[in-house]
C-alpha cells in the first residue's frame, strides 16, 4: 500500500495557493476575468470559494497575485543575463533576445491571452490598474537600473521601449499571426541599437555626458 504524502501546514497552503492561481489563469484566459467567478475558480482547483478568500481576499486579489507570479517567473527576464553575457555586438545580442522572445510567445499562447485580458480589465478598473502598476513599474525599473545611461534616455526608458515593441508584436500575432514573421522579433529589438548612448555603452565607451564631465574635471 502506497504511503500518503505528509505535508506541513505551510506546504499545504502553498500547494492550495498555486492550484488556485493555476485555475484562475486558465479560466481568465479562456472566459475573461469579468465572466469568471470566485466559485468557478475554486471549483476548477478542487477547493471551496472560502479558500480563494482566505488566500487572496477577492477575485482582484488573485488577479494581482497572478501578475506578480508572472513577473517573477517571466522566462525572458530570467534569460536576459544569459543573452547579454554571450559574445557579440549589441546588435547581435538584441537580435538574439528577439529570437528568445519569439520562442517564448510561440510556446505559451495561453500566457499571451491572459496578459491581454489582464491589461483590458485593468483599463476598465482604476483600482486594479493602480495595484498592477506598482509591481510592473518596479520590474521595469530594476531592469533599467542595470543599463547605466546618462543621456537623454535612461536605462528604464530603453527597457520600456523594448517592452512596448514586444507587447505590440504579441498583440498583433494574436490577431494576425501570418503578418508577424519570426524575423520581425529580431528586427524590432535591433532598432534599439540605434540609440547612440546605448551603442556607446555597448562598445565599452563612457556615455557622452560622463565623458564630457570627466574631461572637464581634468
Amino acid at each position: 500500500m502506497a504511503r500518503r504524502e505528509r505535508l506541513t501546514q505551510a506546504e499545504r497552503r502553498t500547494r492550495t495557493r498555486e492550484a488556485l492561481l493555476d485555475a484562475a489563469a486558465e479560466l481568465f484566459a479562456e472566459r475573461g476575468i469579468t465572466a469568471t467567478s470566485v466559485e468557478a475558480i475554486a471549483e476548477e482547483a478542487g477547493y471551496t470559494s472560502g479558500a480563494v478568500y482566505d488566500h487572496f481576499g477577492s477575485k482582484e486579489g488573485i488577479l494581482i497575485a497572478l501578475v506578480e507570479r508572472g513577473l517573477a517567473t517571466d522566462p525572458l527576464r530570467l534569460q536576459l543575463a544569459e543573452v547579454f553575457a554571450a559574445p557579440g555586438t549589441l546588435l547581435q545580442q538584441l537580435r538574439r533576445l528577439g529570437r528568445v522572445a519569439e520562442r517564448n510567445v510561440a510556446t505559451s499562447p495561453e500566457k499571451n491571452a491572459l496578459w491581454l485580458e489582464v491589461q483590458s480589465y485593468a483599463m476598465r478598473s482604476p483600482e486594479v490598474r493602480a495595484r498592477l502598476a506598482q509591481p510592473v513599474e518596479q520590474r521595469l525599473r530594476q531592469l533599467g537600473d542595470a543599463i547605466p545611461l546618462t543621456g537623454a534616455l535612461t536605462g528604464t526608458d530603453v527597457v520600456v521601449l523594448g517592452q512596448a515593441l514586444l507587447d505590440g508584436l504579441k498583440h498583433r500575432a494574436m490577431i494576425n499571426p501570418e503578418l508577424v514573421r519570426p524575423e520581425l522579433w529580431e528586427e524590432a529589438l535591433a532598432l534599439l541599437a540605434g540609440i547612440p548612448e546605448l551603442a556607446r555603452l555597448a562598445e565599452g565607451n563612457p556615455p557622452a555626458d560622463a565623458a564630457r564631465d570627466s574631461k572637464q574635471a581634468t
